[in-house]
């Protein structure tokens, strides 16, 4: 390289206007922009200003990178300093003269006023004569109308430049296209030996800018694959001051977090508390408290470990002392397909299609990500005992590529708003429900219950009690058959050995403890349980509550009283339910419960 010239170059650039935004990392709590500047370089030294930036702006997270034959010599980072203005101006000076002047008008009115009504005051019979009294009446009237219309006028006008004055000081107080939300400026020397075009890459990241998932769910009952349209849209804002327009925004799921380093453990030690002789009668409360404390070692590791937690407390994203803060911003993003980019299954990434602008003022702006159809049972479910109504749900696989992140959704049904959910984080392949409502469509009954009373024995009588409960579902759909509906009930359950609960119908009994362990005596690998089921009158299968469940406890199975009845209605249909057990106690015996 030759030799390089003394003077300095100077290049002053506006953000808004010279340097454009290409790309925003948009992540849950901030974003990471990049901006594109070029300028028109020369030999020697040249000292690069872009003023107009957020004052959101992360300091560890700024970095500059050239296109061009120069090198970077230095990068700083500051405020703008703010433009001196003048103290004042010829429409200032002009709008107070006028203002003076109509409120010394003002005045001299209201005095005229003033002096015109106490002189009327002062007038008696001997200045005016009764015939001549209608005369001065008229004569006041019309004169005091004419003032207070001009009174009325001025007070106008004097409030009108009170306003103007106000407006020419704010003015004078604000320079022109000053913005103190946009006072960050980046300082970049730039060293060349040949003239020509040097681009700049500015990058770096703000807060108060965030993106949360949001879903509209629409379920269409008639379809029987793929029944569930879910829009997936991005809810985004950010009030930086700094307005993206037309500009590519990419969505990222990633945190970005420091300290990724593996937890270590302290030492744990245990010892016998030595206890502290009383010296005097004072001293029982010291010895009190010394039998509270722990032994010297536990004491000192909870020291230390509280100290670390102190350290962490600290510790927050982006930190100006964090070398690793910006790791997670500063990865290259790619982009599988059109829209999404999984990262292993524990990130992803969204491209919104097409430009978006966003402005800088914090308003909210919804963009759709993608529209996947997605496969869904729908069931019903009822607890007749506790409440008549039939609410439906829809177990949906997000057979899609794209992971739901957790958001508000709203449900729709045939296209119409049912209500609103909340989604928890769902991977590609994973299910999830969704309650969908109530159907009134599907009517339970739930028959009042009969009860037979008879006894047993002679020397030792007991009392038997027979209970029958009927319920009756009926599917008012003229064309559409209910084939995934539960109902729930319920027998007591006994808590005394005195007292005996037996189920009559369904004839279902509790699982064996062959089936509960759900091992063979074999070697052979373990075989997977037959849950006890029963099928009634109708098609109804009658289980015991969480049978089909794909956690479920078979040791806890029925010990609870509960019971599943599975079923489907054809249109315009009944099903009825029949729930029978006894229950026997001695006949001297009190029972309550039942």
């Amino acid at each position: 390289m030759s030799e390089i010239p003394s003077t300095v170059n100077n290049v002053d650039l506006i953000a808004a206007t010279d340097a454009k935004i290409v790309k925003v990392n948009l992540y849950s709590q901030r974003a990471e922009v990049t901006r594109l500047c070029s300028f028109k370089a020369v030999s020697g030294v040249n000292k690069v200003v872009l003023k107009g930036l957020s004052n959101q702006l992360e300091p560890a997270s700024l970095r500059v990178e050239g296109r061009g034959h120069a090198t970077i010599h230095d990068v700083g980072l500051g405020y703008t300093p703010r433009p001196t203005v003048p103290t004042t101006s010829l429409e200032l000076e002009l709008a107070q003269r006028n203002l003076s002047l109509k409120k010394k008008a003002l005045e001299r009115s209201e005095q005229s006023l003033s002096a015109l009504e106490s002189y009327l005051g002062t007038m008696n019979v001997q200045h005016v004569t009764p015939s001549g009294l209608s005369a001065v009446v008229s004569q006041y009237q019309t004169v005091t109308q004419g003032l207070d219309e001009e009174t009325l006028a001025l007070a106008t006008e004097v409030k009108n430049l009170e306003a103007e004055v106000q407006r020419e000081k704010e003015k004078l107080g604000t320079p022109k296209d000053w913005n103190s939300n946009l006072t960050r400026q980046v300082s970049v020397s730039v060293v060349t030996d040949v003239e020509g075009d040097i681009v700049l890459s500015v990058v770096y990241a703000v807060s108060a800018a965030r993106w949360l998932a949001k879903y509209d769910i629409r379920v269409d009952m008639q379809q029987k694959e793929k029944s569930v349209k879910l829009v997936y849209k991005a809810v985004i804002s950010q009030n930086t001051s700094e307005d993206w327009t037309n500009v590519p925004i990419t969505l990222e799921t990633a945190v970005p977090t420091l300290g990724i380093e593996l937890p270590t453990l302290s030492p744990w030690n245990v010892s016998v508390i030595q206890p502290i002789r009383a010296e005097s009668k004072k001293s029982a409360f010291p010895l009190r408290r010394s039998r509270m404390l722990a032994s010297a070692p536990l004491a000192e590791a909870y020291s230390a470990e509280k100290e670390e937690s102190d350290d962490d407390m600290g510790f927050g994203l982006f930190d100006d002392d964090s070398p690793t803060g910006m790791a997670a911003l500063a990865a290259p993003v790619t982009h599988i397909g059109a829209y999404v980019n999984s990262k292993g299954n524990v990130n992803a990434s969204f491209r919104i299609p097409g430009l978006v602008s966003v402005p800088g003022t914090g308003e909210e702006k919804t963009f759709t990500i993608a529209e996947p159809e997605l496969e869904a049972t729908i069931s019903w479910f009822s607890i007749p005992k506790a409440d008549l109504h039939t609410h439906m749900k829809a177990s949906i696989k997000n057979s899609s590529v794209f992971t739901l992140l957790p958001g508000e959704a709203s449900i729709y049904v045939d296209g119409s708003f049912i209500s609103s959910t909340h989604i928890q984080d769902v991977s590609p392949q994973e299910k999830f429900d969704c309650p969908l409502g109530i159907d009134p469509t599907l009517r339970v009954t739930y028959h009042p219950q009969r009860k037979n009373r008879g006894q047993t024995g002679l020397w030792n009588a007991s009392n038997v009690y027979t209970y029958a409960q009927r319920i009756t579902v009926q599917n008012t759909k003229a064309d559409f058959a209910v084939d995934n509906l539960r109902i729930v009930d319920q027998i007591p359950v006994s808590q005394d050995n005195q007292v005996t609960v037996k189920l009559l119908q369904p004839a279902l009994s509790l699982p064996t403890k062959s089936v509960i362990g759900g091992t063979s005596k074999s070697s052979e690998a373990p075989q997977t349980p037959t849950l006890p089921s029963v099928k009634m009158e109708g098609g109804v299968v009658a289980q015991w509550k969480g049978s089909d469940e794909p956690d479920v406890d078979t040791a806890s199975l029925g010990k609870d009283g509960m019971l599943s009845f599975l079923c489907g209605v054809q249109p315009q249909e009944k099903v009825n339910i029949t729930l029978q057990w006894e229950v026997s106690y001695p006949a001297k015996t009190s029972v309550t419960g039942i």
